[in-house]
C-alpha cells in the first residue's frame, strides 16, 4: 500500500471518528435509545405503572384471574416479564397470570362454570355452546380449519 493511500485511509478514519464523537449525534443516539419507540410522557407513565405495580398497588393494575367462560371466549395474548410475571388478554381485558413454568406455547387455564377448565393458547377461542376450541384461521361454523 502506498503512503498516500494510508494516509488518505487514517485522515477518513479520523472524520468519520469526529463525527461519531459528535455531541450531538450522541445526544440524538441517547434520546432514541431511550425512548424505543415511546414519548417521554409514555416511557414516564410505563415508569409510573410499574413502580406501583411493584409497591403493590393494585388501582390501574390489571384484575388477578380471567372470570369463568360463559360465551365465546378468546385468548388475544401473552407477555411474559422477565421476573416470571404474565400478562394474558382474554376478549381484549388484561388479567394478571401467576408464574408458572414457561413451555413452547403459552397455554392459558380457563375456568368453566361446571367446574373444570380448557386450556387455550393465544389465538384460539373457545365456544362454550359447541364445547369446542377454535384456532384464529377456523371459521365458527368451520370444524375442520379451511374456512370458506
Amino acid at each position: 500500500m502506498s503512503r498516500n493511500r494510508i494516509a488518505c485511509l487514517v485522515a477518513v478514519a479520523a472524520a468519520l471518528a469526529t463525527v461519531a464523537a459528535s455531541p450531538a449525534l450522541a445526544a440524538e443516539e441517547a434520546v432514541l435509545k431511550a425512548r424505543l419507540f415511546s414519548t417521554p410522557a409514555e416511557r414516564t407513565a410505563i415508569d409510573r405503572l410499574r413502580d406501583q405495580h411493584r409497591a403493590g398497588a393494585t388501582a390501574s393494575s390489571p384484575d388477578q384471574a380471567p372470570p369463568p367462560v360463559t360465551a365465546e371466549t378468546t385468548v388475544d395474548g401473552v407477555v411474559r416479564s422477565s421476573s416470571g410475571r404474565s400478562t394474558v388478554w382474554v376478549n381484549q381485558v388484561p388479567y394478571l397470570e401467576t408464574p408458572g413454568k414457561r413451555g413452547r406455547a403459552p397455554e392459558v387455564p380457563m375456568p368453566l362454570p361446571d367446574g373444570g377448565s380448557v386450556r387455550l393458547r393465544p389465538g384460539q377461542t373457545y365456544d362454550p355452546e359447541e364445547r369446542r376450541v377454535r384456532d384464529a384461521y377456523q371459521s365458527p361454523s368451520d370444524g375442520n380449519g379451511q374456512g370458506q
